[in-house]
């Protein structure tokens, strides 16, 4: 087998892997379903931003695609109120993954610096 055919049998299955993933997508409607997220967050008032921030944070941690919710910040919040509640979720959506994974797969392996 050449090197030339598992870089493209690799493209092939990247490839169906995506359109798979966007099928899925369309088919559930997810975009609408963000932008009703979206607006319940806007009719939220004042707690709108912490609700936000933790959402993002929830989706750091449970890997899902984010851009629609950090697009939808600038929108819902303006660019500046919604590009810190997106860079706020996403640093304690980081932090919560780390401290899971270590917790998890690091609880025996102590190290002192």
């Amino acid at each position: 087998m050449t090197p030339g055919l598992t870089l493209t049998r690799s493209i092939a299955v990247g490839l169906l892997i995506t359109a798979a993933a966007i099928a899925v997508l369309i088919y559930y409607d997810a975009q609408g379903q963000v932008l009703q997220l979206l607006e319940w967050f806007e009719a939220r008032g004042v707690w709108a931003l912490l609700l936000f921030t933790l959402l993002m944070a929830a989706v750091v941690v449970l890997l899902l695609p984010g851009v629609m919710f950090t697009t939808g910040a600038g929108f819902v919040f303006g660019v500046a109120k919604g590009t810190l509640c997106v860079v706020l979720g996403t640093t304690l959506g980081a932090t919560l993954a780390f401290l899971i994974a270590r917790h998890c797969f690091g609880a025996g392996q102590r190290n002192s610096f």
